[in-house]
């Protein structure tokens, strides 16, 4: 069965009327140019090697070009009977996961190079590429949380969005993390479901919110599991601020000494029965952490692409029909050919 994938772009058809009336228009001015000449035998004689099919048969294949054109638009497609029409279910198997990263400045200390924020967002492209049918959202934390993108199956757009993240979208600093466990425990939504469910928290662990502890019962009460990840060193290094173009200081002036701190994210991996694992150079924790995810028990997703048909589009073999006779109404002439 054939259809349009984008049928709204069926008005550029409508180009062809004004197409028509100018060769109708340029049609009747060369009449009107030969009565005014009135010599019937001069103007046989001028126009002698002028074909006049030929003029109209140009137009023609300049016509059928631009239906060509607009039907590849359309994306003119035949629905497959192959018995695949739908796409299989086990396409569409996985869990949610919220991706909490801590964009506060303590994460541009540089005892990971080249940033614990750059590394991190290297772990998390790899991480998704690991992560097969799940569906991800991202939520980012300094001082507040923010539900910067909820779950879905888009994961260019998860992509992008991380590598354009900066602690300068969170005015308020510090490491609130029990918000952000809040957060991402409200984003995955669906109270009834106590399975399927994963955060991925990334932080260098320094937990200034007192609300942690009620952030872990809730996703305890939820049944979600979280995959903590260390960023930094536990002997800590200053933060160097490149908005001010100096090391972040107290209030006393004295420059703040950012250290991991492990034991508090070791804590809400353990009550949550995920892991802990920490963040080193050589990325090791994304694949330790995507085998934990995926050996997750996982459930029917609905995508935009489940029970989709799947089609043959005749784009490509549309294109090149329009460039051929686009190609042919070039080498036409409108002149006769000379007898020999």
């Amino acid at each position: 069965m054939l259809s349009f994938e984008n049928i709204e772009l069926a008005w550029a058809l409508l180009i062809i009327i004004p197409l028509i009336l100018l060769f109708a228009g340029v049609v009747k001015w060369k009449k009107k140019i030969a009565q005014s000449i009135g010599d019937h035998k001069l103007v046989k004689r001028l126009t002698q090697n002028y074909a006049h099919r030929k003029f109209k048969l140009k137009l023609l294949l300049m016509i059928i070009a631009i239906i060509i054109g607009v039907l590849a638009a359309m994306n003119l497609r035949m629905e497959k009977n192959d018995g695949s029409n739908l796409l299989s279910a086990n396409k569409q198997m996985g869990i949610d996961i919220i991706i909490a990263l801590d964009i506060s400045k303590s994460m541009l200390a540089q005892d990971i190079k080249p940033t614990r924020l750059d590394q991190a967002k290297l772990l998390i492209n790899k991480l998704i590429e690991n992560l097969g049918n799940n569906r991800i959202g991202v939520v980012v934390f300094a001082g507040q949380a923010i539900l910067q993108m909820p779950v879905t199956n888009d994961v260019g757009a998860a992509k992008m969005l991380i590598s354009n993240l900066t602690p300068d979208m969170i005015p308020v600093q510090g490491t609130e993390i029990g918000k952000a466990l809040s957060i991402s425990n409200q984003a995955l939504g669906n109270v009834a479901d106590k399975k399927h469910k994963a955060v991925i928290l990334i932080t260098d662990g320094e937990d200034h919110d007192t609300r942690t502890n009620a952030s872990i019962k809730e996703l305890q009460d939820a049944g979600v599991v979280v995959f903590a990840i260390g960023v930094g060193s536990a002997e800590g290094t200053p933060i160097f601020d490149p908005a001010a173009n100096d090391y972040v200081r107290d209030n006393n002036g004295q420059t703040v000494i950012s250290k991991l701190g492990e034991d508090g994210l070791k804590k809400i991996a353990q009550r949550t029965n995920g892991a802990y694992f920490r963040l080193d150079n050589d990325l090791n924790a994304a694949d330790k952490i995507a085998r934990g995810i995926n050996g997750m028990e996982k459930k029917l997703l609905n995508t935009p692409n489940a029970g989709a048909k799947n089609y043959i589009s005749s784009f490509p073999i549309l294109i090149g029909l329009m460039l051929l006779l686009l190609i042919l109404d070039i080498f036409i002439s409108d002149r006769k050919r000379k007898s020999v």
